[in-house]
């Protein structure tokens, strides 16, 4: 029996993919009005970042709750989730996918007026790896009976269903539940559904989003063509006297279909480029080790490194190290953040072992970059902090040329960089932040507002770092720009405009790897520093209660009083003009029109703090902003407010 109190209950598969899980459950969190658990099961997830992105999305609602199993397979994890779910309803999603906004309380008030339906369906959208671009899938799912016959003789050739389409009512979702013998358990358990009698409701909206991952692109065709098979010879029962007409069907798609792309995938494989060399670790230490002078008691500077895995690129950034001098020469200080991948532990102790002046602070258990960096300031002694991430590196003479530059007016220096891509090769030089909008002034707070520009290399007085608190591990991952914005405050800032930091672009970087919930984080970060930079008096509540009647208004065709309405946002520095808004105490609220282009959505939500009320004219430029937004009920569809303005019109006559 549903559970009282819980309406909705959405199971979250994860096993790969888990940088799109902040968007995943940001976007089950955005879907449903009413009361809703959210259930992740970790299937044995081995990423090396399994613990972190899990440990994040906990904390975006009190409802999300994890469950722990061994590698058992996406079917396997759905039955377990579909086992501990409390709610009359379940909606089915994967860690790389997203809701629509509204998706489910529109399919609910769809059961609930149809209560023979046993599930409902919208249709759906593609999306790229990074959420940019959207586009259909051909025709799409509205076109089809949903019979029987659809799910028997179509499914793949024009015709499928997207699991999280669908919103399911419990009790007869958990009487099929998924069998796990092949990848296509979507195919078998529709198959299933439809033959069983279940009726399926189809609503026309895009409320779902499909993810073309670069995994998902990869998958080996021959596999899949076996899958295929597999999963025909297990269906074909339910096509009763039809079995043999459903699988000469059958056999003649994976014909059509699976063997021109096997052939054509066999081709690539022989002419793939050789992928580039790992680097290779350094077992002499002492050698390396022997152009190092040792540091004072009391050195200039401290450089302090979190590792936590990356050993490819460990030994190019240690070994940058030991070349610096500085007055009083160079600490170093590293901390291990019980790292994972073998022999990243060794060769910090054999370099520890090796190369005078180092400390090494080794973790029991991964306690994240905030806390990890808070523990390596605290064993440095040097009059100042660098900070270098364990897979980039310093250029030869960085910290002599900072030396000169640091003194008693100087808390926090930072400088340009040189970005570099996974195998060394030059991407760009980037100035101030790497911002091309963003030009030095000389009110630092206010720069820092629009960006990080006081980045790589950063080089923090010591007691200035430890006075203000270290690093908030609430904003971990845009955790260094919030302490820059803290520090602007009081601290007096100087950038030195040289390169002098080699920052490693790649896929398993932070900045690369959780890139929607740094964006996110960003917005929450800015909009508190916002509201004191741009002398802001009305609370956050207020803002948005009053940004929601404005969007009503907007919806309704009138021009709210006393609001700035963005109806664009096409190029970075339109931002100048919500700030301006904000000081002359104007609430923000942006308005598109349909015909927006999705460049012009990225500024919009990359900025969103500015705004008190977001009116999307559908559900596909909502889906822009899942996963991105300072606050969650910011955001308002034209069609919902559109309704809502009926039905006060109503109840007021």
């Amino acid at each position: 029996m549903p559970s009282p109190g819980v309406r909705v209950s959405v199971v979250i598969s994860y096993h790969l993919d888990g940088r799109h899980l902040h968007q995943a459950v940001s976007s089950a969190l955005h879907s449903s009005s009413h009361e809703t658990e959210v259930i992740i099961v970790n299937d044995g997830a081995t990423e090396a970042k399994a613990n972190l992105y899990l440990r994040n999305v906990r904390e975006l609602s009190p409802t999300v709750r994890v469950i722990e199993q061994k590698n058992l397979g996406l079917s396997a994890a759905r039955n377990v989730g579909l086992a501990a779910a409390k709610g009359e309803f379940v909606q089915l999603l994967d860690s790389d996918d997203m809701l629509a906004p509204g998706k489910i309380d529109l399919q609910i008030d769809q059961l609930t007026l149809q209560p023979r339906l046993s599930a409902s369906v919208t249709n759906y959208l593609l999306c790229d790896d990074n959420g940019l671009n959207l586009r259909r899938d051909g025709e799409g799912i509205g076109c089809y009976d949903l019979s029987l016959d659809d799910f028997l003789f179509r499914w793949e050739r024009g015709f499928s269903i997207p699991i999280h389409c669908a919103l399911f009512r419990r009790a007869p979702l958990a009487r099929i539940g998924f069998d796990g013998a092949t990848s296509k358990q979507d195919w078998i358990f529709w198959s299933h559904f439809a033959t069983e009698g279940r009726r399926i409701g189809y609503l026309p909206i895009f409320g779902a989003i499909d993810r073309l991952s670069p995994a998902s692109m990869s998958k080996s065709f021959a596999d899949m063509a076996s899958a295929w098979m597999a999963a025909a010879r297990m269906i074909a029962p339910l096509a009763g006297g039809r079995a043999d007409e459903f699988m000469v069907a059958a056999d003649k798609h994976a014909k059509d279909y699976y063997q021109p792309r096997m052939a054509a995938q066999g081709e690539e494989t022989v002419h793939r480029h050789a992928p580039a060399p790992a680097t290779t670790p350094i077992d002499d230490w002492a050698s390396v080790a022997r152009k190092r002078i040792p540091p004072d008691a009391s050195p200039l500077i401290s450089v302090v490194v979190p590792v936590f895995n990356h050993i490819n690129h460990l030994p190019q950034c240690l070994t940058s190290i030991i070349g610096q001098r500085a007055n009083g020469g160079v600490e170093i200080v590293l901390v291990d953040d019980a790292s994972t991948e073998p022999g990243v532990h060794a060769m910090l102790e054999a370099f520890a072992n090796a190369v005078p002046g180092v400390t090494l602070v080794t973790n029991a258990t991964n306690l994240g970059i905030c806390r990890s960096l808070d523990l390596a300031v605290a064993a440095a002694t040097g009059e100042y902090v660098a900070f270098l991430d364990c897979d980039d590196a310093l250029p030869d003479g960085a910290l002599a040329l900072v030396a000169k530059y640091v003194g008693p007016e100087v808390d926090y220096l930072f400088t340009d960089r040189y970005e570099i891509g996974e195998a060394g090769e030059p991407l760009r030089l980037a100035r101030y932040g790497g911002y091309s909008w963003i030009h030095p002034s000389t009110d630092i707070r206010a720069d820092l507002l629009d960006g990080m520009v006081a980045s790589h290399l950063k080089v923090i007085r010591r007691s200035v770092y430890i006075s203000a608190g270290g690093l908030d591990a609430a904003y971990e991952g845009v955790q260094d720009w919030e302490l820059a914005l803290r520090l602007s405050e009081n601290s007096r800032f100087f950038y030195l405009a040289k390169p002098l930091y080699i920052n490693r672009r790649h896929s398993g970087s932070v900045t690369v790897s959780d890139q929607v919930r740094q964006f996110w984080l960003t917005n929450v970060v800015r909009r508190r520093f916002s509201r004191s930079s741009l002398g802001r008096v009305i609370a956050d509540d207020a803002a948005v209660a009053k940004g929601r009647e404005a969007c009503a208004t907007l919806a309704a065709g009138n021009v709210p009083p006393d609001v700035f309405v963005m109806r664009s946002m096409r190029k970075f520095s339109d931002t100048q003009k919500l700030k301006s808004a904000w000081q002359d105490g104007k609430l923000c609220v942006y308005a598109p029109d349909a015909s927006a282009m999705p460049a012009e959505f990225c500024i919009a939500r990359e900025f969103n703090s500015y705004f008190d009320g977001i009116l999307a004219p559908d559900e596909v430029s909502a889906t822009y902003f899942v996963g991105y937004l300072w606050r969650r009920d910011a955001l308002h569809l034209t069609a919902d407010l559109v309704e809502l303005n009926c039905g006060n019109r109503t109840g007021a006559s």
